[in-house]
């Protein structure tokens, strides 16, 4: 069995360069050589390789080396190995999602003293009486008799009993006199009262009434009629 190759001596300018620099790196910590021992499996066919090894198990690789020439063998095998991918950086949580709250509600302006006081009761008002009706008196619930109206009916009535009973006449013509003693037809009474006394017989009293009259009846529209009552009484 032939030794084996040394890489510093026989191996490729490139990595007998990287032996020569490992040599005087600095020492490795037990953490390292930790690190390096299990990565060594998997770069020691890279190193094989390189040098033109067939075979060199990894056992006696780890113990012909040593701790500057396993920092040699990890350098070239960083040179040989393809880098592993950058692994993608964890995912950023979401950012949370900020609702904005609407600005609360502008408080209402406090009543000023003057909207806020109690206004004064309405003063009281004076009770509206009903205005009282008005009475109707009797002289508005019918009209007030006509006086010549009433001289009228009841002369003409004296009249009528002249011819059936003439004391009957005598007797209303007596009725006007004191019920209307100034009345318009006074005139139109004193001849029923002749009439009736001459129908009756007291012919002096109807000739003293009738010559009482004419003297009243001068140049008026009743002269004609006391002068015939006269001279009926004769």
């Amino acid at each position: 069995m032939s030794e084996p190759t040394r890489l510093r001596d026989d191996g490729p300018d490139d990595v007998r360069a990287l032996l020569r620099a490992g040599s005087k790196a600095r020492p490795m910590t037990k953490a390292e050589r930790a690190r390096t021992s299990a990565r060594l499996g998997r770069y020691a066919a890279a190193a094989v390789v390189a040098g033109g090894i067939s075979w060199l198990p990894a056992a006696a690789l780890c113990a012909g080396l040593g701790a500057g020439t396993a920092l040699v063998a990890w350098g070239v095998h960083a040179l040989i190995a393809p880098a592993p991918p950058p692994s993608a950086p964890p995912p950023s949580p979401p950012a949370a999602l900020t609702v904005a709250q609407p600005p609360p509600p502008a408080a209402p302006p406090a009543p000023s003293p003057s909207s806020t006081a109690t206004p004064p009761p309405p003063a009281p008002r004076a009770p509206i009486s009903a205005a009282p009706a008005p009475s109707l008196s009797a002289s508005a619930e019918a009209p007030a008799p006509d006086p010549l109206a009433e001289e009228a009916a009841l002369l003409e009535r004296a009249r009528a009993a002249l011819n059936t009973s003439p004391a009957e006449a005598l007797s209303l013509a007596e009725a006007h006199a004191a019920r209307f003693p100034t009345g318009k037809l006074g005139m139109e009474r004193e001849i029923v009262i002749i009439d009736a006394l001459r129908r009756l017989g007291r012919t002096d009293e109807a000739r003293t009434r009738g010559e009482a009259l004419l003297s009243r009846a001068r140049g008026s529209l009743y002269e004609e009629r006391v002068r015939k009552r006269l001279e009926g009484a004769r």
